[in-house]
Formats: C-alpha cells, sequence, structure tokens
C-alpha cells in the first residue's frame, strides 16, 4: 500500500513532536513535583523551628504543663498528623497523641538514626531533617526533625541537670501528612498529560494545514500536470510559484513544459522540412525540363507574332508566368539543396554590415529606418558567411514587407560573459503576427502574405540554423512589431584589432 507524502510528513513531525513535548512535560513535571516537596520541606522545617521557639521559654522554666499542652494544640490544627519530643535515648517525652507518651524507638529506627549515626550522638545536617515515608495507614508522611541542642542557658541553669558535653538534648518531630500535595502532584500531572496531549494535537493539525497548502497542493498540479504532459497533452502553466524550493520546482516544470513545446514543434518542423525537401527535389526536377519547353515555346511564340496580334497578351501571361513557376522550382531547389556549408570562422557584425549594405538601396527599405547596435569584439561563430547572410537577408526582408508604409528596423547584436551563444535581433515596428501565425511561421509554404510570397524563406533560414546548431525565436503582437532572435554558438574569443 502507498503511503502519501504529506501523511508520512505529517507522522514523522506528530511522533518528533510527541517525543519531545513527552520529554519536556516529564521534564516539567518531575521540576514541579521536586519544588512542591522542596517548599513543602522548607515550610515544614520553618514550622518545626518556630514550634522549637515557642517552646523555648516553657522549657527553660520546667512549665511542663504548658509544654504539653502547647504540642497537644499545635497536633490539632489542619495538615499537622503529630508533634512530638524524643529525649536522646529514643523516647518519647510529649506527644500529641497522649497514648505514645513514654514509648521508646530502639537506636536503628527512622526517628533515632537522624542523630544517632554509627553509634554517634551528633546533629543531622540540614538536608537528613526530612524524610518522606510511608506509614501503615498507607498515607504518606513528611517527617521534619529538628535537634533541641544543649545550649549555655540549658547546662549553666540552677534548675537544669545537663551536662554541658551533651550536645543534643532531643529532637523535636513534626509529621505533615502529604495527601494534599500528592492531590495537587495528581492534578498537576493530569493537566501537563491535557497540555501534552492538546499540544501534540494542535501541532497535528497545523502541520497538516501548513503541509497541505505548501507541499500537497503544488505537488498535486505537478503530478496532473505531468500526468497530462505524459499523454501529450500541454497544460496552462500551473501557478503558485512562491519564493521557495517548491516554487523552484514549479517554475522548473513550467519551463520545461515550454522547451518541450519548442522541441517537439522543432521535431515536426524538421520532419516536414526533411519530408519536403525530398519531395521538393523530386518534384523540381521533374517539372524543370518541361517548364523550360513551355518558358522556350512561349518566347518564340511572342517573337514571331505582330504587335497587333490579339494572341500576344497571352503569349506575355504564359512567359512571365512560367518565368515565376521557374523561380519557385529554383526556390524549391534551394530550400531541398543538401549541400554542406563551407565552414569557417565568422565575424557576426560583419555578416549584419555586409547584410544592411546590401539591401539599404532597395526600394522596400527607402522608407525604412534601419538602426544598428551591434556589440564589439564578439567572439567568433563557425559557419558558412554566405549561409548566415541569407538568414539575415530574410528577416531583413520580411521585416520590411511588415511595413507597407514604413517603420523602424533595430538590428542588434549581444555577447554576455560566459555566455556560450551570441544573440542577434531583427525588431520591427510592422503589422505583427497572431499567435497562430507565430506557431506556423516556420512550416514550409506558409506565408502571412497571402500569396504573395512562397513562404519559404523561415523555412530555409531555420534549416541553415539547424545546420550551425544554433536556433530562432520570434516575439510578435498584432499591430505592434515582430522580433526575431536568432542563437549561435561562439568558438572563440574575437581578437582586438589594434
Amino acid at each position: 500500500m502507498q503511503i502519501k507524502i504529506g501523511l508520512k510528513i505529517v507522522l514523522a513531525v506528530v511522533v518528533f513532536s510527541a517525543l519531545i513535548i513527552g520529554l519536556t512535560s516529564i521534564f516539567a513535571f518531575n521540576f514541579y513535583q521536586s519544588s512542591i516537596i522542596d517548599q513543602m520541606e522548607l515550610t515544614g522545617q520553618q514550622f518545626a523551628r518556630t514550634i522549637k521557639t515557642s517552646l523555648n521559654h516553657n522549657m527553660m522554666n520546667n512549665q511542663y504543663d504548658s509544654v504539653r499542652h502547647t504540642i497537644a494544640a499545635i497536633g490539632k490544627q489542619e495538615g499537622i498528623a503529630k508533634v512530638r519530643l524524643f529525649t536522646v535515648q529514643g523516647q518519647i517525652f510529649y506527644s500529641s497523641k497522649i497514648k505514645e507518651v513514654g514509648k521508646s524507638y530502639p537506636m536503628d529506627s527512622l526517628e533515632c538514626m537522624v542523630c544517632h549515626v554509627n553509634d554517634k550522638l551528633e546533629a543531622p545536617k540540614l538536608e537528613q531533617r526530612t524524610k518522606i515515608f510511608e506509614a501503615e495507614d498507607g498515607i504518606t508522611y513528611l517527617g521534619i526533625f529538628d535537634p533541641i541542642n544543649n545550649e549555655k542557658g540549658c547546662y549553666t541553669a540552677d534548675c537544669h541537670y545537663h551536662s554541658s558535653e551533651s550536645k543534643i538534648l532531643g529532637v523535636l518531630d513534626v509529621v505533615i501528612p502529604l495527601e494534599s500535595m500528592q492531590e495537587r502532584i495528581k492534578t498537576g500531572s493530569i493537566r501537563t498529560a491535557a497540555f501534552a496531549i492538546l499540544a501534540i494535537i494542535i501541532l497535528s493539525f497545523v502541520t497538516l494545514l501548513v503541509v497541505r497548502i505548501l507541499v500537497l497542493l503544488p505537488i498535486r498540479k505537478l503530478v496532473a500536470a505531468t500526468g497530462r504532459v505524459a499523454k501529450g497533452e500541454w497544460t496552462d502553466p500551473i501557478s503558485g510559484g512562491r519564493q521557495d524550493e517548491m516554487g523552484d520546482l514549479i517554475r522548473s516544470f513550467n519551463r520545461m513544459q515550454e522547451t518541450l513545446k519548442v522541441s517537439q514543434r522543432q521535431l515536426v518542423l524538421s520532419g516536414k522540412l526533411a519530408s519536403v525537401g525530398k519531395l521538393a527535389a523530386g518534384v523540381a526536377h521533374e517539372i524543370n525540363n518541361p517548364l523550360t519547353g513551355i518558358l522556350t515555346f512561349a518566347e518564340d511564340l511572342l517573337d514571331e507574332s505582330e504587335e497587333d496580334d490579339p494572341k500576344r497578351e497571352d503569349y506575355l501571361v504564359i512567359k512571365r508566368e512560367s518565368i515565376r513557376c521557374r523561380q519557385i522550382v529554383r526556390n524549391l531547389l534551394d530550400f531541398a539543396r543538401q549541400d554542406k556549408p563551407q565552414i569557417s570562422s565568422v565575424d557576426v557584425n560583419e555578416v549584419l554590415k555586409r547584410t544592411i549594405t546590401l539591401i539599404e538601396r532597395l526600394a522596400q527599405f527607402q522608407n525604412c529606418v534601419i538602426e544598428t547596435s551591434l556589440q564589439p569584439n564578439l567572439p567568433l561563430v563557425r559557419g558558412d558567411a554566405g549561409q548566415l547572410q541569407q538568414i539575415y537577408l530574410n528577416l531583413l526582408i520580411n521585416s520590411a514587407e511588415a511595413m507597407p508604409e514604413g517603420g523602424k528596423i533595430t538590428i542588434k547584436s549581444i555577447h554576455g560573459r560566459r555566455n556560450p551563444l551570441i544573440t542577434t535581433t531583427v525588431t520591427d515596428t510592422g503589422i505583427g503576427m497572431s499567435e497562430e501565425e507565430k506557431r506556423r511561421i516556420f512550416e514550409p509554404f506558409y506565408s502571412t502574405k497571402k500569396g504573395k510570397t512562397q513562404g519559404l524563406g523561415l523555412a530555409v533560414t531555420w534549416g541553415i540554423l539547424e545546420q550551425h546548431g544554433g536556433s530562432i525565436d520570434v516575439e510578435s503582437e498584432v499591430d505592434k512589431g515582430t522580433k526575431f532572435t536568432v542563437r549561435l554558438p561562439a568558438y572563440r574569443t574575437k581578437i582586438r584589432k589594434k
């Protein structure tokens, strides 16, 4: 089963996000739990010191009943499980639970191990004064053990009997149930999990939406377009070319399709040219001899006829049309001729200058203004100078014929640095062409002059350029003019003249 790329991306993002969010949530929850426990321990220690301070006066004055009542009152407060006062021997001297008074604990019990370490009696470190444990009733408690040190006021008082060598007189034990804290932790864990799940859902939805807009929709357009192109059908250029990789892909596809269109037209036209060339060569040779005979007899009849002969006008028509047919045959032979070009190093600018010199005195160019912009020091090209001149001659004649009332012809030659092609353009301000005419302009025997020409000029131009490894494009708008662009491969850099 094929899994779509969009689903793969979403699944990858969701899995990665779930992993990151999960780890972050666990870290945040553990930090939250540790913070609560630390706060509880700090609060418990402060509470224990407050109790010890409040009992200090009563104990210094041997007011044991007051000590007992104070401990009992504190033990009844909400959030306090019990308050006890241990002797160094592990006996409960005071307790908010009356039944525990007098009870003794062994030295290895939790209550005694705080001060009795390795059979030595010493004050516990600060981090050892709190313990979290689970009692027999299944409830978790926080125990705060605060030692009662043998201060100077204790062993110097007349009413006390403690030796100055004793460091610890007892331990105050405050036990706090952690049910409320556990409830807070449970609530926090539920909220953290809910937030993580909600974040994953939102992120998945946003990811799916973004992937759909930025990836899936353009890909669907590309898949549909490539499918049609594969069937030989052309599509309109795909829109949505953003400035990113997907936009680059769409623009590349559009350029590829345009290139394929041009290549297909070139292949079709090349096939037509090849077929027409072979046919033209055969037809031209077949009709050339009979046509010469017709022209000869027409000239003989014309010579033998009198000036007032009514048939003389018919003889003139026969001669004129025979000459016209012979010219068409010659054009066909030129079109079909397969002679190899005389290859040499050619300066395109020199070819253009010679062509301009050749046509500037012709009648159809008298109302035309010719402007040139030739880039100096162009690289040379490898080709037949005569055939290249024929290319530009055909283009210039077409431009002049497209401007019967006169206009401007602009000729340019361009070569960019590191560009393997030399570009020349011939632009006119004539009547222009429609889209249909532009598609067929290079087909043999197709003409936009409504029968005034044989329609072979641009076909011959195409063939010459194909032999020289070049190409030709046309841009045109009706009533705005036409621009022909010729590209030829550069051969080597032209040597500057000193």
